[in-house]
């Protein structure tokens, strides 16, 4: 018998692990709720953005904003200074209600994200 982490039957991580590598979600609407990143980069770092409509970081949520991932966890909680993703979300305006996520990647590898759901969706 053999068992595995949570999550971790299947991962992404750059071809060459010296290489930084870029992955980017579909559009995802959001509700209330943190992103929680499944990811091992005890050997580098991951960070995250949040982009709008047009792949241009949402100010506030770019890549620097966050405190960059650096260790090997099955939930780690990314905020951007303090603010969740659902934060990123301009509910006045159509084009912002959808937001992707998109994830640097340097010797590090990504196993799953999530953004559970705390309110009724």
């Amino acid at each position: 018998v053999a068992t595995l982490p949570r999550h971790r039957f299947q991962k992404l991580r750059p071809a060459r692990l010296n290489q930084p590598a870029v992955i980017e979600t579909k559009p995802l609407y959001l509700h209330d709720g943190d992103l929680l990143v499944n990811a091992d980069a005890s050997l580098g770092k991951i960070q995250v953005e949040a982009i709008d409509f047009n792949g241009m970081a949402i100010e506030g949520f770019g890549k620097d904003d966050g405190q960059p991932l650096t260790t090997d966890r099955l939930e780690h909680v990314v905020r951007w200074n303090t603010r969740r993703v659902c934060d990123a979300i301009d509910h006045k305006m159509i084009f912002r209600r959808a937001v992707r996520l998109r994830f640097y990647l340097h010797q590090a590898s990504l196993f799953a994200a999530s953004i559970p759901c705390h309110d009724p969706c």
